[in-house]
């Protein structure tokens, strides 16, 4: 997968499709469903039923679990932010499945916004929109681009066009 987001996800083997958000079902956490993938290859259904829970895998074998808790295990500790105390934390396999299911939200959300993400903020609390009109040219979209981006340098631009 080659993408903007790869600040957070660097060379990630993994990805998630067929992403449903329930917002109306989501209480503590967000209620999704979602189809985790190694490169090709189905390894689970994952989702969260929203009532604060963990995720639930239906691993399609025990070799893709190890692989994706392997990979989980081995991701950088994320931070905790300033007014909570700081700190760090280590993600898990739910904490990867998050920053997966904001990286395709991002995606889904670039092809009808500008969409930016934070690079001083977590991918999971710091995606960024700026609505533009599809009626103005894509000259007048990418002017408006380059303004935001000139105005705001933490911000990274989403390419809806990026091979994933």
């Amino acid at each position: 997968m080659t993408s903007t987001i790869q600040t957070y996800l660097p060379q990630t083997p993994f990805h998630v499709r067929a992403l449903k958000i329930h917002k109306a079902l989501s209480e503590e956490t967000t209620c999704f469903s979602a189809t985790l993938y190694k490169g090709t290859t189905k390894i689970a259904e994952v989702t969260n039923r929203g009532c604060g829970g963990c995720h639930e895998y239906p691993w399609k074998d025990r070799d893709h679990w190890t692989g994706f808790l392997d990979y989980a295990e081995a991701m950088p500790e994320a931070h905790f932010p300033e007014e909570w105390g700081g700190g760090t934390y280590k993600r898990g396999i739910d904490g990867l499945v998050d920053l997966l299911v904001a990286e395709e939200e991002a995606f889904k959300m670039a092809k009808k916004y500008l969409t930016f993400i934070d690079r001083e903020g977590d991918i999971e609390s710091g995606v960024v929109n700026f609505k533009v009109g599809r009626k103005k040219t894509a000259a007048s979209e990418l002017e408006v681009r380059d303004q935001i981006l000139a105005s705001h340098p933490n911000l990274l631009w989403i390419d809806p066009n990026t091979v994933r």
